[in-house]
């Protein structure tokens, strides 16, 4: 189970996993931090927009999505994965990406996009 061996990687505690559940799995709205809101917001609607179309076009493809972005919106490094990890889980560091849009899933992620695209447009 692809959740079991993330959590044994990324869980020292029983409310570590249960954290890492209610993210991934059930609805709910992510208290980011001040320096959290300002890489979201300086990633631009432009990012938002790129991620959404990839999602919607292709799925739940992690190569594709950070291909897509890099490319399209000339990022990498920082600029990349930082605004993709936070908006998807509120923090900076993490279960591997690839992870945990496949646990997210095609619907789930698509949601998180369409709320950012219009969020800090």
């Amino acid at each position: 189970n692809l959740f079991l061996t993330m959590i044994q990687q990324n869980a020292m505690f029983a409310r570590d996993a249960t954290h890492w559940f209610t993210l991934l799995f059930e609805d709910h709205t992510l208290n980011h931090s001040d320096e959290n809101n300002l890489i979201l917001k300086n990633a631009g609607k432009s990012f938002y927009e790129c991620a959404l179309k990839t999602i919607q076009e292709h799925g739940i493809n992690y190569s594709l999505l950070i291909e897509n972005l890099k490319n399209t919106l000339s990022i990498k490094g920082p600029a990349l994965f930082q605004p993709l990890r936070v908006v998807l889980t509120g923090m900076l560091h993490g279960p591997e990406l690839a992870t945990i849009l496949e646990l997210m899933g095609k619907a789930r992620v698509e949601k998180i996009f369409q709320q950012a695209f219009i969020h800090y447009s």
